[in-house]
């Protein structure tokens, strides 16, 4: 038994063919013992089913090997036992012994002896040895159990070794082949920038066997140099321990460039080292000329841009002086229209003045005189205004005590009703407080000429974000749809004495103080003005 259990072990030392090694094997134990079948048995746990793996029967017994396969492990209960505690299975007379019941597999009148050595495997049943008789009951001795289990002990060793090996030979057949198929130039680089390895796109871009390329440096192999590459991402992937890359041109040989992006990734071993490094190159040559003729496009859309923006611009120049020129015309237009009619007054006037009777009262001359004066000084007054160009002084201004203020300086008719509406906690405004006086008498002052007969004006205060808003809502005839959006342009009126200037200057400063005006008007209900003002600096960052 000893020099059998020593040629199993010399014999299992790298197998070529373990499933010979271990038939054979079975087959000394089977003729040492002169029994009549051995067999070995495999245990498919994530199924709960055993297999007969390998058998050897003596002459003029029949094979069991293709009865006693896909066993269900329910139909051994009574052998599960102390096989899942790793212990053998003793029976020298089946006949004195019901190992298991009729239905077992295994169960049969001609076993007259039967020895069942559990192997294991990582903790778990991997299977079992079964040596049977069928002749005579068996007295199994001792010193031939203790052998069988050390043999048990290399069989399973070895089919573990020889499980690990497949496994690890079926992973390399993968990754070769992954490596293998991919469409990208790929190798493997160690520390001393030899090649390792080289994938068939590799033997393509440099039209040479990968066998003529392993073994040599990289450099001389891809470059044609003596050194390692200068920018070179492999040598980076070492030095750092991260992936690198880098941008390379190559010259083919019809004298065109060919770009690539190179990528190298370290590998390390067990204890954290680099040792080789995995470099990977993309051939991006169409993208690197679609990259070159979009840019020849942009810088050429670029200078299409600037020479129409330039034009745009001359146009815009041009269409501005054409406008300043129609408005300078139109503003001329209207200043000899009002001071004609002035002028024609006045000199009607003093003409009658020259000629009047002693007995002709002289006051009511002198107030046509007065009032025409008066109406050329405003419209001079406005001209003024609108031509200012004033930056403003800006404060925080409480906008509902100037407004208290302004209304005792106005005169404003006894059947005009007006009403302030101003919360406590309204905060201050940050505008020029002149400016804001005469925003607020002008836009006063005109709901007031809407309201002739009477009416209502009502103010309002309301904070909106960053925003101090003033409503102005009058009870007048409104102002109809087709105005509306004119209501702002200079010299625009439709009052029969207007410059057409007071609604253009409210307009011009309130934008001087960073600010806004809206209208909103139902004819027969009235108009309502809005105001918008900072509460606080543009440039400051309040939150809103």
């Amino acid at each position: 038994m000893k020099k059998i259990l020593a040629n199993i072990s010399a014999s299992l030392v790298a197998p070529k063919n373990l499933d010979q090694v271990i038939t054979s094997a079975l087959e000394g134990i089977g003729k040492f013992m002169g029994i009549s079948r051995v067999y070995m048995m495999e245990v498919r746990m994530s199924e709960n089913l055993i297999d007969n793996t390998y058998e050897w029967c003596a002459p003029q017994v029949a094979s069991r090997k293709k009865q006693l396969w896909g066993i269900p492990l329910d139909s051994l209960p009574k052998w599960m036992e102390p096989l899942k505690k790793n212990a053998n299975i003793v029976i020298p007379d089946v006949k004195n012994d019901s190992f298991e019941g009729t239905a077992s597999p295994f169960a049969s009148s001609q076993i007259r002896a039967l020895l069942i050595i559990p192997l294991w495997t990582n903790g778990q049943l991997h299977g079992f040895i079964g040596l049977e008789d069928l002749s005579h009951s068996l007295y199994w001795r001792e010193e031939h159990i203790h052998s069988l289990q050390m043999i048990a002990e290399i069989f399973k060793r070895s089919i573990r070794a020889h499980q690990i090996e497949e496994e690890l030979r079926k992973t390399k057949d993968r990754l070769e082949a992954v490596f293998n198929c991919i469409t990208d130039p790929l190798n493997v680089i160690d520390r001393s920038y030899n090649l390792l390895m080289c994938n068939p796109a590799r033997e393509e871009l440099y039209h040479r066997k990968k066998e003529d390329m392993i073994g040599h440096k990289c450099y001389e192999v891809f470059q044609n140099q003596t050194a390692p590459c200068l920018a070179c991402a492999v040598t980076d992937a070492f030095q750092t321990g991260k992936p690198s890359s880098r941008l390379r041109c190559r010259k083919k040989s019809d004298g065109t460039d060919s770009w690539f992006d190179v990528y190298a990734f370290p590998i390390r071993n067990d204890q954290g080292e680099i040792i080789q490094a995995v470099e990977f190159a993309r051939d991006i040559t169409q993208r690197k000329k679609a990259e070159d003729e979009i840019k020849k496009l942009y810088a050429g859309l670029e200078r299409t841009v600037e020479d129409r923006t330039q034009e745009l611009r001359n146009a815009q120049q041009e269409l501005l002086l054409k406008e300043k020129l129609a408005l300078i015309g139109q503003l001329i237009g209207s200043v000899g229209h009002e001071f004609r009619n002035s002028l024609t007054i006045l000199s009607g006037t003093l003409y009658i003045l020259k000629n009047r009777d002693e007995s002709d009262n002289i006051e009511e001359f002198l107030e046509a005189l007065e009032d025409e004066i008066h109406k050329m000084s405003k419209f001079v007054e406005d001209l003024l205004d609108f031509s200012r160009t004033t930056s403003p002084n800006f404060e925080h201004v409480n906008l509902k005590t100037l407004l208290e203020k302004l209304l005792q300086k106005i005169d404003i008719l006894p059947q005009i009703t007006i009403n302030m509406d101003f919360p406590e906690s309204l905060p201050l405004a940050y505008v020029d407080p002149d400016h804001a006086e005469q925003i607020f008498q002008n836009l006063i002052s005109n709901a007031v000429e809407a309201m002739p007969s009477g009416g209502k004006l009502a103010i309002k205060g309301i904070e909106e974000k960053s925003k101090v808003v003033l409503f102005f809502s009058d009870t007048g005839p409104g102002i109809p749809a087709v105005n509306i959006r004119k209501i702002f342009t200079p010299l625009f009126t439709t009052k029969t004495k207007g410059t057409g200037l007071g609604l253009s200057i409210i307009n011009m400063l309130i934008r001087k103080n960073k600010g806004k005006i809206t209208a909103e008007s139902t004819p027969n209900k009235g108009t309502t003005f809005q105001v918008f003002f900072q509460k606080k600096p543009p440039l400051e960052k309040n939150g809103d």
